[in-house]
């Protein structure tokens, strides 16, 4: 026997890691979840936006992925994959409500992205996202600003906050007043609702980028609080990951702690351990080579049954 056809148990492992099961997996039940979200030319009805999860571009659109494309990240999402707004039917969470009605769209969901309205293209140059509102935008359209900054801003981190969001947001301009350096350790508190002036500050047009961690300089007390959550702001009172050890471009991994979550993925590989043993049995009584087409074959079949239970369940 070729022994270019023979896999271990190793192999297994390594290809159960590169398929990434966890993204085969519709995140509604996490309901609203910060992840990155794709659209789909074909089966998106005319007029509408709409969005939906990693695992449903794999399974559900997976037959026509040519049509989707990539919107990347959004914050507090909820999948759209077979409702109202889309032709299709979910295969892994078909059970939807018509709409997400908490969900936040704009022209990402056409794949139009930044003020020149252009198509993504992983050929195009360098992107950032706007922090606040979470659209996309080509480094050379930018007019960027950073008073804070003394040199090179791209050898920072930083937070992009757009034009559009600077004259959204009067509060964030005056932010940008109080703060023309990074502060050094020094504890002050912007108050959004009593520290604006009486009359509208004049900021130089443009994007401007703020230091990382800006936000934590933010007053968080009841009516600081309200005014920001009033403005659908609240997000900006959410604890900074950077430095506790999480990825700070994989919100979905805070959800990972929630127990109804961490009970789903244990369930889950629970059975997958239970149906491989099943499957691996017969090779081991007769003491027969699993080859890799064998393999093969075991995995796709337990993608089915994995698929098929849980979503039962």
């Amino acid at each position: 026997m070729n022994q270019d056809n023979v896999v271990t148990m190793v192999d297994v492992v390594r290809q159960q890691e590169e398929e990434n099961w966890h993204d085969s997996s519709c995140t509604f039940p996490l309901n609203c979840a910060s992840q990155d979200v794709f659209g789909c030319k074909q089966c998106t009805r005319d007029g509408q936006t709409a969005g939906f999860c990693r695992g449903c571009r794999a399974i559900c659109h997976g037959e026509h992925f040519e049509k989707t494309f990539e919107i990347d990240g959004k914050r507090d999402f909820i999948c759209d994959c077979g409702n109202s707004k889309m032709h299709n039917t979910c295969k892994l969470f078909p059970d939807k409500p018509a709409t997400n009605e908490t969900n936040k769209y704009n022209h990402n969901f056409w794949n139009r992205f930044c003020y020149c309205e252009k198509e993504y293209s992983e050929d195009a140059e360098d992107m950032i996202q706007c922090f606040v509102c979470e659209d996309w935008y080509h480094v050379s359209c930018l007019n960027l600003k950073a008073p804070w900054c003394a040199g090179n801003i791209f050898e920072e981190e930083f937070d992009l906050v757009c034009s559009l969001c600077i004259q959204k947001y009067p509060f964030l301009q005056h932010i940008l007043n109080v703060y023309p350096t990074k502060p050094n350790g020094q504890e002050l508190k912007f108050c959004v609702t009593q520290s604006l002036p009486s009359e509208p500050e004049q900021l130089a047009n443009g994007d401007y980028g703020l230091f990382r961690g800006w936000q934590n300089y933010l007053c968080r007390c009841e009516e600081c609080s309200y005014t920001v959550s009033e403005q659908g702001l609240l997000f900006l009172f959410e604890d900074d990951a950077e430095g506790e050890g999480e990825d700070p471009d994989n919100h979905v991994s805070r959800l990972l702690h929630d127990p109804i979550v961490e009970r789903m993925f244990v369930e889950r590989y629970a059975l997958a351990r239970e149906l491989l043993y099943e499957e691996l049995r017969p090779f081991a009584e007769s003491k027969s080579i699993v080859t890799e087409q064998d393999m093969n074959a075991i995995l796709n079949r337990l993608k089915e049954r994995i698929f098929s239970e849980t979503t039962a369940s």
